[in-house]
């Protein structure tokens, strides 16, 4: 028998890139403009709704390169979230397109390749 999961996830563009975050955890998503973000102690949060939330750019949290267009995107320019809940904690994840919802299947590899030492 095959040992494999499916899980319903909320698909997001980061530089070109699909990524897959577990819908179990998404809270909301939305967008904010440069007003709603604030500093603390050199920390970027995102005032959503009333709520301070930590805000993590995922594109220099997986070191990708920003491409001269997006170096030349307005200040003004709205900034589009994922926030995402884990144990009452929140976060939001700023992106640079939400795709849409998706199954992501998820099967072991061990089955399929050797160890390699």
């Amino acid at each position: 028998p095959l040992t494999l999961a499916i899980l319903p996830s909320l698909m997001v563009d980061i530089s070109r890139d699909v990524f897959a975050m577990p819908m179990e955890a998404v809270v909301e998503i939305v967008s904010i403009g440069p007003d709603q973000v604030s500093w603390v102690h050199s920390h970027p949060m995102a005032v959503v709704r009333g709520r301070v939330i930590p805000l993590v750019k995922l594109r220099e949290v997986l070191n990708f390169h920003t491409s001269v267009a997006e170096a030349d995107t307005p200040a003004t320019a709205e900034t589009t979230l994922v926030v995402v809940a884990d144990g009452g904690r929140e976060i939001a994840l700023a992106v640079d397109q939400v795709i849409g919802e998706g199954d992501v299947v998820i099967k072991s590899i061990a089955e399929n390749y050797r160890n390699v030492a």
